[in-house]
């Protein structure tokens, strides 16, 4: 019996190829998830209700990114949400590899990227009220089946002087997370 390499067993190779790549390099990258309730008024004072804040400082070429979420919920509240995604594998020449991730937010959320006035140019007051609120322990890690995280992990924020914004915002994430061991969900041990 001939078992040729037929087309359709050479695609499904492929596939199976492809699947198991991408996997390998999803697993360098940590989700790491932090909300918390706020009132309607603060959810308010936010550009949008979904956006991204880039990388910044030594990491700004890595593919981190740190998405921002703003979800209505019962009795005039609001649900804050950070999500955090970190590419464990991204180059950190300040020896902090691992262990402090900072990203900034100046631009105008939703300006153009020709645009020279930033989200707090005008507002550095407001710049000032939502870092507070971020700092505030309003924002709780909220846990991953897909994570294990070992030792504690922080969110701060602060407002600082900008050569382009006039006023930035620096978010930044502090842990060690090369310490902490990423499992994909389908290959996590089982616990009795």
């Amino acid at each position: 019996m001939d078992l040729g390499w037929s087309p359709l067993l050479i695609a499904f190779a492929c596939c199976v190829l492809s699947t198991t790549l991408a996997q390998t390099q999803d697993s360098s990258q940590k989700r790491l998830v932090f909300s918390g309730v706020i009132d309607g008024a603060q959810s308010r004072e936010f550009p949008l209700q979904d956006f991204d804040v880039g990388p910044s400082m030594d990491r700004w070429r890595t593919n981190d990114d740190l998405n921002v979420r703003i979800e209505p919920i019962a009795g005039g509240l609001s649900k804050l949400t950070l999500t955090f995604v970190i590419d464990v594998n991204g180059q950190s020449p300040l020896g902090m590899r691992g262990k402090f991730f900072s990203f900034r937010w100046g631009k105008a959320i939703g300006a153009s990227s020709t645009s020279i006035h930033g989200q707090f140019t005008d507002r550095p007051d407001l710049c000032s009220e939502l870092a507070g609120m971020l700092n505030s322990n309003v924002l709780k890690m909220k846990s991953s089946i897909s994570e294990e995280i070992h030792g504690p992990l922080e969110v701060s924020s602060s407002c600082d002087p900008d050569d382009i914004w006039g006023t930035s915002m620096e978010i930044v994430l502090t842990g060690d997370l090369l310490g902490s061991l990423v499992l994909p969900v389908e290959s996590s041990p089982i616990r009795k």
